[in-house]
């Protein structure tokens, strides 16, 4: 009954200190992949841009866009409405 005892205290106590140098490992190694990630990580050329600033200059606003390969948003000279906009609302006003 002892030596199992023993035994069995032996190979928690093994086991408990694989498991701890596994750990110490993997955050060392998670570590180096975070570090070479922020070194490496590059942002937007242009990371943002007062909404007022594209409205007032949609021209230079749209090249950013061009230039950044956004081709989903557009801006439009102020006081224009886009024609499909401008046909919901006069149906909608329209009897």
């Amino acid at each position: 009954m002892k030596k199992t005892q023993i035994v069995v205290y032996v190979v928690v106590i093994l086991l408990l200190t694989a498991n701890l140098y596994i750990s110490f490992q993997m955050q060392t190694k998670l570590d180096h992949i975070e570090e070479l990630t922020a070194k490496h990580k590059k942002s937007l050329p242009c990371e943002s841009v007062p909404i007022s600033w594209a409205v007032t200059h949609y021209d230079c606003a749209n090249s950013l866009l061009l230039a950044m390969n956004v081709t989903n948003v557009k801006f439009e000279p102020p006081g224009t409405i886009h024609p499909l906009l401008y046909n919901r609302t006069r149906q909608l006003l329209i009897p």
